[in-house]
């Protein structure tokens, strides 16, 4: 008789954990939620960034803290989940920023029934409606009064954003309850605020700032922003995120310098301005740049060219703050790593693993977050596959 693996959540964490693990186990899913995957769905709303075609260390050195997720990445990499998504007639293409993609026409819900499908044709069991309130080495606890026994279990509990999906975090307060050390959920790949002047917001919301380069403590992006009623949202954002946390938590502001023309020397602006300070025609700044580089200095500034210049390679903005979890694409926070084995088991209980977005990792968007999820999930299932072995 084959013994039992209980998965909690069903997330691309648990898909997969449950995938691999269904032919040596008798595998069964339980998840809060009236379907599975649902968070999986919402993901592909804006593109639906499968992984990312980073290679290697570069691949890692996109996760923090990184060496905690390591191994994970490196057993299960980017090129071993194209595979695997091939084997169940996924085909994937790399598009732009090294962003992977399914191939043109399969829709996300395509994706998760061709998961769920294989899954029910391994023999792995889908219950809906269970939640979880509490564990030990050998038993689940759920809402409904139900107890289930299993030899192995699987925790894929997710992080605090999009609550809509089921992913609330709330499972952080048992785990405290049992002395397991965790963190407070935080916002990550999130908006950044900013005060804007009425009449800049008027104008300008919801438009892009294209072709810029952001700098912050002297690591520097380039890409687009797009500006919103609270301040400053996008690509070129959310990979700052982590740094914008430290230094407000630090000193309760932080800033950050915008080059508006980044692929121009200060020497090529001032040769383009002549003896004239008209930045936006001369410089073909766009409205939205033009408006903002007025906003952020004074008048004397903007007449002297030589400060203009200045500005106009690194405009120092002040952040107030950073969007509530609730409006997050994730968070940081979590369950700490000195809770578990290296093998991703609880300490407390090492018949119990946990993986996925409960984990307190970090990942910027663009395939990363997907493929963390989809890594650790496999690096559980291989740990408890080894135990058996």
């Amino acid at each position: 008789m084959k013994k039992s693996v209980a998965i909690i959540g069903g997330g691309p964490t648990a898909l997969i954990a449950a995938y691999f693990l269904s032919d040596q186990f008798a595998v069964t899913i339980y998840e809060k939620e009236k379907t599975i995957g649902r968070k999986f769905l919402v993901a592909g709303k804006g593109g639906f960034n499968l992984t990312n075609a980073k290679k290697g260390n570069d691949l890692i050195a996109s996760y923090s803290p990184s060496v905690k997720v390591r191994n994970p990445l490196t057993t299960f990499s980017n090129k071993h989940l194209r595979m695997w998504l091939a084997q169940l007639y996924i085909p994937t293409y790399e598009g732009s920023s090294g962003r992977v993609f399914p191939e043109e026409g399969i829709k996300p819900i395509s994706v998760l029934r061709r998961i769920e499908y294989n899954l029910l044709e391994k023999g792995v069991h889908i219950n809906t409606g269970y939640e979880l309130t509490d564990f030990n080495n050998e038993q689940l606890t759920f809402a409904n009064g139900e107890l289930i026994k299993a030899d192995y279990s699987i925790l894929a509990l997710g992080g605090a954003s999009w609550k809509k999906t089921g992913s609330n975090g709330n499972w952080i307060h048992l785990f405290n309850q049992k002395g397991i050390k965790t963190s407070p959920f935080e916002a990550a790949n999130c908006g950044i605020t900013v005060k804007w002047a009425p009449d800049f917001l008027v104008a300008h919301e919801g438009k892009p700032l294209k072709n810029i380069a952001i700098n912050l403590s002297g690591q520097e992006l380039k890409g687009e922003a797009t500006i919103t009623h609270y301040g400053l949202e996008g690509n070129i954002i959310y990979p700052l995120v982590s740094l914008i946390r430290d230094e407000l938590n630090k000193n309760g502001s932080a800033l950050i310098e915008i080059d508006l023309k980044p692929h121009n020397t200060a020497e090529e602006l001032k040769s383009r301005l002549g003896n004239s300070n008209n930045y936006k025609d001369k410089l073909q700044l766009s409205p939205q740049k033009n408006a903002l580089l007025k906003q952020f200095t004074t008048k004397a500034e903007y007449i002297d060219q030589s400060v203009g210049i200045q500005k106009v390679k690194a405009l120092p903005i002040r952040i107030e703050g950073l969007r509530p979890i609730d409006e997050a694409i994730s968070t940081v926070g979590g369950l700490d790593f000195e809770s578990l084995n290296d093998n991703y088991s609880l300490k407390a209980f090492p018949n119990v693993f946990c993986a996925g977005e409960m984990l307190n990792w970090d990942a910027p968007t663009g395939g990363f977050l997907l493929q963390g999820c989809f890594s650790t999930g496999f690096w559980v299932a291989k740990h408890i596959a080894l135990n058996e072995a």
